[in-house]
């Protein structure tokens, strides 16, 4: 994924946090742009997750699949925005809905993430595991430098 250096061009739940982890005036510590970049990836795959789900909701077909993964937004954390953004990617990418999508650019980033997390058939991680790895290494990597 390409983020473009103008943060105008992106939303401002991306924007504002990708701001601090970029940090152009050197104010925060590492640790602290770590936990920028980490969030600034959860607001983008939420972003994501919902701009394909209001399509879905506009679309005259339904999958019952996705039925408890939007049931899930209840009480969303990682894993909820996760397993939806992933499951509406399969569906907006499957052959018989994809001209009706309203975002396939979206829709396509994300299944090409979920192949780049499938092993052999198998898939080996959701995003938010993915991310919070992402942010340990950076903790301790951060621990190691100060």
């Amino acid at each position: 994924m390409h983020i473009p250096a103008d943060l105008s061009k992106l939303p401002f739940p991306v924007a504002y946090p990708l701001y601090w982890a970029r940090d152009p005036d050197n104010r925060l510590q590492t640790a602290d742009r770590w936990k920028n970049t980490v969030f600034t990836a959860y607001q983008a795959m939420k972003l994501t997750a919902l701009l394909l789900l209001a399509d879905y909701l506009e679309d005259e077909h339904t999958d019952p699949r996705l039925a408890p993964l939007i049931r899930g937004l209840r009480f969303p954390h990682w894993q909820e925005w996760s397993h939806l953004a992933d499951g509406l990617a399969r569906y907006w990418t499957a052959v018989e809905h994809r001209d009706r999508a309203r975002f396939p650019a979206l829709a396509a980033d994300e299944d090409q993430d979920i192949q780049h997390r499938t092993q052999g058939g198998r898939q080996v991680g959701f995003l938010h595991e993915h991310l919070l790895n992402f942010f340990d290494r950076g903790i301790h990597v951060n621990r190691i430098i100060a």
